[in-house]
């Protein structure tokens, strides 16, 4: 997964006969993207979960999820916050297996959020 100059998300995947472009989705996309498999999905450890993706654009984030098990379509789910510049992590924590990022703010500051079932929550500036 890259952000390219033109603005947009490019799903690459890696197979034995070399690198194979998927898909191009997103637009004016200004950072890098922060890219997981969660579990969402598998149904054992042995499972395959869905790839959840948090990119800045435009000042804010969005999260992408796509099912992982086959060759679907990316979804936007969220578009939420003000003032970021990019995400820096990703994780699924251990924690009710919520969603956790932290990100950089265009003021320099660094800021945690984190998913639960009511979506998206503001945490504090780190």
């Amino acid at each position: 997964m890259c952000a390219q100059t033109d603005g947009h998300l490019h799903h690459y995947r890696l197979d034995a006969s070399g690198w194979t472009h998927l898909t191009i989705f997103g637009t004016g996309v200004d950072s890098a993207p922060c890219l997981i498999e969660g579990t969402y999905g598998a149904h054992d450890e042995v499972g395959v979960g869905n790839f959840e993706l948090c990119v800045a654009v435009g000042g804010t984030i969005e999260h992408w999820w796509r099912y992982n098990a086959g060759l679907g379509l990316w979804n936007r789910s969220a578009v939420f916050g003000t003032g970021v510049r990019r995400v820096i992590g990703l994780l699924q924590s251990s924690f009710a297996t919520n969603l956790e990022i932290i990100v950089e703010n265009q003021d320099g500051t660094y800021r945690h959020w984190w998913r639960d079932t009511g979506g998206w929550r503001i945490g504090p500036t780190i």
